[in-house]
């Protein structure tokens, strides 16, 4: 098992794309276009970060992966949101804290 010492803070994805959290889905675009060409491997050599910006984008660009993603950003969670993601449905906010169904 994981020590919660072992955690990476993740780096947000909004700024990934140089957007806020209130952000539209416009904007989220518009960037994600902007930095995906700057980016692009054929013209930078930098495809690690072209890879964080699709991923970002595969996430924020989906209205319902966004919606998660901003439930398990406001939740305080120390788990990655990858994991936060596969509990899905199971997880609901009951008071202050998560329980899983």
């Amino acid at each position: 098992m994981q020590s919660i010492f072992d955690l990476k803070k993740e780096e947000d994805l909004y700024s990934i794309l140089n957007c806020v959290d209130s952000s539209t889905s416009e904007q989220i675009r518009t960037e994600y276009k902007r930095l995906a060409l700057q980016h692009h491997p054929d013209k930078n050599s930098n495809s690690a970060q072209f890879d964080k910006i699709k991923a970002a984008y595969d996430i924020l660009g989906d209205p319902a992966k966004r919606a998660l993603y901003d439930r398990w950003k406001a939740s305080g969670l120390i788990i990655p949101f990858s994991q936060f993601a596969q509990l899905g449905t199971h997880a609901q906010f009951i008071g202050n804290h998560y329980h899983l169904s």
